[in-house]
């Protein structure tokens, strides 16, 4: 059974339904512990069905599990004006051509020399 307390504390919209906070048990699963919650909140915040747990403190902190690295890139890339990319082009051109020491020097990549 969950019971419900006021809070500042909101995910999604379920703040405005319960007051943002709610109180469960630890239910003994194996050698383990979990936390039943509602499916509304789950949902609510995004989560998966892998989640992160972080303590500050005396507190476990759940947030939905980071997204990959560079997830959603080409959609953003995709998403830029042709005419931004080539004033941009043209505006680093400098620094593209600039020479390096590492030129110079006949630099490799670790372990591809």
């Amino acid at each position: 059974m969950f019971t419900r307390a006021s809070s500042d504390a909101t995910c999604g919209g379920f703040q405005s339904r319960c007051g943002g906070v709610v109180q469960t048990k630890l239910e003994k699963l194996g050698d383990e512990f979990g936390l039943l919650l509602p499916k509304e909140l789950i949902e609510a915040c995004g989560f998966g069905s892998e989640v992160t747990v972080t303590v500050q403190g005396h507190q476990l902190v759940v947030s939905a599990k980071p997204h990959p690295a560079r997830q959603g890139w080409a959609e953003a890339m995709d998403a830029i004006p042709q005419e931004v990319i080539d004033r941009d082009w043209a505006e680093l051109g400098d620094f593209r051509e600039a020479p390096h020491e590492w030129d110079a020097a006949d630099w490799h990549w670790p372990g591809t020399a």
